[in-house]
């Protein structure tokens, strides 16, 4: 039984995207992969920025890993406290 995607895009326009996705190369697929995740991090800092005026870039930065990644970085210790 084949898995159905649950889509709001129109059947035909779907299989174009598809060819136009499979006639890149696996290099040129990875850069895609790439130049969306950076897009999505850029996303995400500029809302959280927006939403939390005047807050400095390294927290906003430990924000964004937070929500990419779904985890909570206040028990990693700063770089300073690090033991030598």
């Amino acid at each position: 039984m084949q898995k159905q995607r649950v889509t709001d895009t129109h059947p035909e326009i779907q299989h174009k995207l598809d060819e136009l996705l499979a006639a890149n190369t696996p290099e040129e697929r990875v850069l895609m992969g790439v130049s969306m995740f950076q897009t999505s991090k850029l996303m995400i800092l500029e809302r959280l920025r927006r939403e939390n005026p005047g807050t400095s870039d390294p927290v906003l930065r430990k924000w964004v890993v937070e929500e990419l990644y779904r985890v909570s970085l206040h028990e990693v210790p700063k770089k300073e406290q690090k033991k030598q």
